[in-house]
């Protein structure tokens, strides 16, 4: 191949711009851009934002094509935004706006680094940059401790917004106490918000580290958490699987003496890319704070999402690579931060380009565009397998139950090739779909009503059967079928739906004129407590038949009242239930009376049948 020489003497390029991989599951290497860090995706896959660091010492955001070619500056310059550090970007699930750090204008300028996010508070555009939206308030000190915001990521649909939070003073040389906050995201008529902020999990609450951070959630609980949660030095730290209900986590990587960080997850949920310096000829001083002044290697490794396999990726340091970018001028390579396309056809990551000596690093971000020899690994599904503890669940509550017409979820992996809910054209004439994108469930050998898919959660209505106790439930896809496993069907199941903000913690309910209840932050400018003598609306699923019968496979045009008697309580005492019936699919309403109770939060219980609702489900009460 012919060099193409650099345009100035950081530039680097691969001869005629593009490169074979070593590893024969890459076909090119690229650059995209020779200024430029943290590239994620659009949803659609035609669009990169990224940030970069211009003459001003300053970080932007930008938009490109996937060719490489800036469409749009959404930062730069701009008077919308305050003009300090901005970047650590990342599209929201609907494509619509793009959430990233800005350095608050109360900060030191130069310290907010999008990578570290000091003095940083959440914002989100659209995508031209024409308007801006403040989503977190951060308190800004430039006396210590200082505190950060970093990483955001969205839940798989888009209803949580997860970021990393430095919070206080702490760890080896002061890398600090980090944690990972959540908060409910909506997009109306005046923009994006978020609702009241809380600690989705800490450190120090669970283990002995003091560093996590977020990379990307595998199904609705599990998130991919980089950090020293097992107490090793921060520069060893691993790929740990948190499960954010349980908050148990699990180690992938298990090299204490390895910086294993940034990392993506591909669109199946199956394999995780992640950067690692454990074929680096240098080692880290893990008592020198300064540790971007340390020459390092690092390469892209692969990784099941599971633990059970692992390869090296990239060979970028090697000079017996195809891909070894030294003979074109560039000095050590260390891979960060990545991101797959919706399709799994090719990745697009951060190289920190070290041009320093064999002492000293001399750092600069470049954006690489990777595309793969044959993408299905990461977008074919293979046959659905079934979590082998409590795959099936009542939608509501969580817990094992379920009753026909009752929306139920199912947890494993492989259960779909992607990531979508039902829509219009699913349906035929008013019949619920049982199949999506070739993704059906048998329950008890008849076809389940399936609204949510994912690789590891799936959303399915139970059909109507008389059958009680041991059921079997089988997932098929176009990879093959599940094994079966049984799951206890219930005459009556009832469960609560709740809100996602704060753990799950709140009953999803409503004023009478359909506002939203709970504590004032909980959303923001939405929720209201709710006060005694007033009647509230509750929603929950597997409360039993309508007195009306309509078969569970059609839409509930009109309402009907429910066959059997409920009753309720909140905080403990009698809340009359004047109204209980199916409103919707699977979907069971219950207007209840308010009883005099005390101010805050009051658990709430309604029971049909002898059977009740979880417990841990609250109502916000004041006077």
């Amino acid at each position: 191949m012919t060099p193409v020489y650099a345009q100035s003497p950081y530039d680097v390029q691969f001869g005629d711009g593009v490169s074979a991989g070593k590893n024969p599951r890459i076909s090119t290497f690229r650059i995209l851009q020779q200024e430029g860090a943290r590239p994620r995706f659009s949803p659609d896959g035609t669009s990169i934002v990224f940030d970069r660091q211009n003459s001003n010492g300053l970080f932007d955001v930008y938009l490109m094509n996937a060719a490489g070619e800036i469409t749009t500056s959404l930062t730069e310059g701009n008077p919308g935004i305050p003009q300090l550090d901005n970047g650590n970007a990342i599209f929201d699930p609907s494509g619509k706006y793009i959430v990233f750090l800005s350095e608050s204008p109360d900060g030191i300028a130069g310290a907010g680094n999008p990578g570290v996010g000091i003095f940083c508070n959440l914002w989100a555009t659209d995508l031209k940059g024409a308007k801006f939206w403040q989503l977190t308030d951060i308190p800004v000190s430039i006396l210590p401790p200082y505190q950060a915001y970093v990483n955001p990521n969205f839940s798989l649909d888009g209803s949580t917004l997860v970021w990393t939070n430095r919070y206080g003073s702490g760890g080896n040389n002061n890398w600090g106490l980090w944690r990972l906050l959540s908060a409910p995201f909506a997009s109306g008529a005046d923009g994006p918000k978020i609702g009241a902020t809380s600690v989705l999990f800490q450190p120090n609450d669970s283990g002995t580290g003091n560093y996590v951070t977020s990379m990307g959630f595998l199904d609705s609980t599990h998130l991919l958490t980089p950090g020293n949660l097992d107490g090793q030095n921060e520069y060893g730290m691993d790929e740990y699987i948190l499960d954010t209900v349980t908050k148990k986590f699990v180690n992938l990587t298990n090299s204490p003496k390895n910086w294993e960080e940034g990392a993506c997850i591909s669109p199946n949920k199956q394999w995780i890319v992640y950067m690692d310096d454990i074929t680096s000829p240098f080692v880290l001083d893990f008592n020198n704070a300064n540790w971007p002044s340390q020459p390092l290697e690092r390469e892209y490794w692969l990784v099941q999402a599971n633990g059970a396999y692992r390869e090296r990726l990239t060979y970028l340091n090697d000079p017996s690579a195809p891909e070894y970018l030294g003979q074109y001028g560039a000095g050590r390579i260390a891979v960060e931060s990545c991101d797959f396309s919706p399709d799994g056809t090719s990745l697009v990551g951060t190289l920190a380009v070290d041009f320093g000596t064999a002492t000293t690093a001399d750092l600069h971000l470049k954006v690489i565009k990777i595309d793969f020899a044959d993408p299905s690994m990461f977008t074919a599904t293979g046959a659905p397998s079934l979590s082998a503890d409590g795959p099936v669940v009542n939608a509501g509550s969580f817990k094992a139950g379920f009753a026909s017409s009752g929306w139920i979820s199912i947890f494993g992996s492989n259960l779909a090739p992607d990531t979508r809910t039902w829509r219009s054209q699913d349906f035929v004439s008013s019949q619920l779909p049982t199949s999506l994108d070739g993704v059906s469930v048998q329950i008890n050998g008849r076809p389940g009503f399936v609204s949510f898919i994912s690789p590891r959660q799936l959303n399915v209505l139970a059909p109507d059967d008389t059958a009680e106790g041991p059921v079997t439930v089988q997932v098929s896809t176009g990879g093959g079928k599940s094994a079966v496993v049984t799951a206890m069907k219930q005459e009556f199941a009832p469960g609560l739906f709740t809100f996602p903000a704060d753990g799950g913690k709140y009953a999803a309910a409503q004023h009478s004129d359909y506002s939203l209840i709970g504590n004032p932050n909980l959303y923001p400018g939405q929720t209201t407590p709710a006060k005694p003598g007033e009647v509230i609306l509750i929603y929950g699923t597997g409360f039993g038949p309508a007195s009306s019968p309509l078969p569970a496979g059609q839409l509930v045009k009109n309402p009907s009242r429910l066959a059997s008697e409920v009753t309720a309580t909140i905080g403990g005492v009698n809340a009359p239930v004047q109204y209980a019936g199916r409103s919707a699919s699977g979907l069971d309403q219950l207007n209840m009376l308010v009883p005099k109770v005390a101010d805050g939060d009051q658990p709430v219980v309604a029971t049909v049948g002898g059977a009740p609702t979880q417990t841990g489900a609250y109502i916000t009460i004041q006077q």
